[in-house]
């Protein structure tokens, strides 16, 4: 459910839509970009304009329960930020699209924004030439459902996850045991 502040919901009532998307990708250097054609500043965070939001597209939105994807697309990429997303681990990292509401200056009503979308990098496909771009698939938390669980409950899973933890020491040992269990008789 997404709470749209009151500023928002009263400039819809008056007739006003004026959107701003903003785009934020937690990637080793984050990416923040806006819709907008020139920097904007909204909650101390400074999103890139130009227009080299390309696109915001989403694949379907509904009010069950099945996985929704956004396919983000940032045009106008110097190569250099091309370079540094590559390579980057920029799978799995966290993705938000927020929608603000500007005034007749521009200006986004009282600072305020609104989660449109909030979800994980699940795939990039990078554009190199003349208009260089990068193209983001996030996949929302619905999607990991799923997926199928490639965890193990052994050691190695285990101190990947927790260093140092002991509690799979000895699956492995365990594991291999032919256990014989005694019959009822010896109960008795």
């Amino acid at each position: 459910m997404r709470n749209i502040p009151a500023e928002i919901i009263t400039a819809l009532d008056q007739g006003v839509f004026r959107p701003l998307f903003l785009v934020e990708i937690d990637f080793d250097e984050p990416l923040l970009f806006s819709s907008a054609y020139t920097e904007i500043t909204i909650g101390g965070k400074t999103y890139f304009g130009g227009g080299n939001l390309g696109r915001v597209r989403s694949f379907k939105e509904n009010t069950d329960l099945d996985p929704t994807q956004m396919e983000i697309t940032l045009a106008g990429i110097s190569d250099a930020s091309l370079a540094a997303v590559g390579g980057s681990n920029y799978l799995n990292r966290d993705t938000y699209v927020r929608i603000a509401m500007l005034d007749d200056q521009g200006q986004p009503l009282g600072g305020t924004t609104f989660n449109y979308f909030v979800g994980k990098t699940d795939e990039v496909k990078f554009a190199y030439g003349k208009t260089s771009a990068i193209t983001v698939i996030a996949r929302d938390k619905l999607a990991d459902w799923a997926r199928v669980k490639t965890e193990k409950n052994v050691n190695a899973y285990q101190q990947a996850q927790y260093p140092g933890d002991k509690g799979f020491e000895f699956v492995g040992q365990v594991a291999d045991k032919k256990i014989i269990w005694p019959k009822g008789e010896f109960f008795e």
